[in-house]
């Protein structure tokens, strides 16, 4: 074989080895009894709970969105996640105060016990525990979340801030003067929280410029219960077509 041919052979078998490795999430509970349910970019991954899931089918330099939310706990915990490296893991610990990166390795596709392992993308599917095999398989398509009356759409969050809790953070929110300093308040404040789109029409209202309330809509949008009501509930907030068009530009809405 020639000094060409064996690179070009060589190439090829790396190429293969690497396109076969998986890039994945590992997210891991801190404490083994304290079970949760996640999502990433509004696709729930686990129907039960549990407190150790693998999440396979990711893709190299991909950006993604993560949601956590424990058992008997209303609070949502949410962070981006930039997925760096083909052919490894990335893994996750969780726990009530938050989502936190433990470590990047090798993903050598081993399976522990216990573990739920689910591939991005697809239904998600309670029957994959690592070494059990089930023949009947159920797609389960929601995840236990608040019940909007008269909705049936996509929902991008679980369970949306109390009416109490929204009442005290609109109050506050007023209380600001300048506009650079409202915006920065309602990122602060609703960063881990989840809003219904009458709320968010009220939030709107109180900011004057349309490039505020651009970002505002930008920043919210991944928070939103009722997504699919966005567009059509906010659209009166803004005076201009170009700021509907890049919403529905940046989160791909038809």
């Amino acid at each position: 074989m020639s000094l060409i041919n064996s690179c070009v052979f060589i190439l090829f078998l790396f190429g293969n080895i690497l396109f076969a490795q998986q890039t994945s999430l590992v997210l891991k509970s801190a404490e083994q009894n304290q079970l949760f349910q996640a999502s990433m970019n509004n696709f729930l991954l686990n129907q039960t709970p549990v407190n150790n899931l693998k999440v396979t089918g990711l893709i190299s330099q991909g950006k993604y969105f993560l949601e956590v939310r424990f058992i008997n706990d209303t609070h949502v915990h949410k962070t981006p996640i930039n997925v760096l490296d083909i052919g490894f893991y990335h893994q996750y610990e969780v726990n009530k105060k938050g989502i936190w990166l433990k470590k990047i390795a090798p993903d050598y596709d081993q399976k522990e016990a216990n573990q739920l392992v689910v591939k991005f993308g697809a239904k998600p599917l309670d029957t994959l525990i690592t070494d059990t095999l089930k023949k009947d398989t159920s797609l389960v398509e929601h995840i236990d979340h608040y019940q909007l009356q008269d909705y049936e759409g996509k929902i991008g969050c679980p369970w949306p801030i109390k009416d109490d809790d929204f009442a005290s953070f609109k109050l506050n929110l007023l209380s600001k003067g300048l506009e650079d300093d409202k915006l920065t308040f309602c990122k602060e404040y609703l960063d881990n929280n989840c809003l219904l789109t009458h709320q968010l029409i009220e939030i709107l209202a109180v900011f004057e410029y349309e490039e505020t309330k651009l970002d505002f809509a930008l920043f919210i949008y991944p928070r939103t219960f009722d997504v699919d009501n966005f567009i059509p509930n906010l659209r009166t907030g803004f005076k201009f077509e170009s700021s509907i068009d890049k919403l529905k530009q940046e989160f791909n809405i038809k």
